[in-house]
């Protein structure tokens, strides 16, 4: 499921090197691995979520767990 919406503290960029030079507090972005990617506009921000929900919709309807969880050696 997704979480609730949060504050968080991500890199803009390391030695002038990064992806987005404009961004404040307040702002939706993308990240990856904490990084911040882009901006994202309402029309994109809604997307994500859509897609998001229907990838989890089919993840969650699996019969199984999926192969991450089948692979997990930690023993719990």
């Amino acid at each position: 499921m997704l979480g609730e919406e949060r504050p968080e503290v991500a890199r803009r960029g390391v030695g002038g090197v990064g992806f987005v030079e404009d961004v404040a507090p307040g702002d939706v972005v993308s990240l990856h691995w904490d990084w911040v990617c882009d901006h994202l506009t309402p029309r994109e921000r809604a997307r994500l979520e859509h897609y998001t929900a229907l990838n989890l919709q089919a993840v969650n309807a699996l019969p199984s767990p999926g192969p991450a969880v089948a692979a997990d050696t930690r023993g719990g």
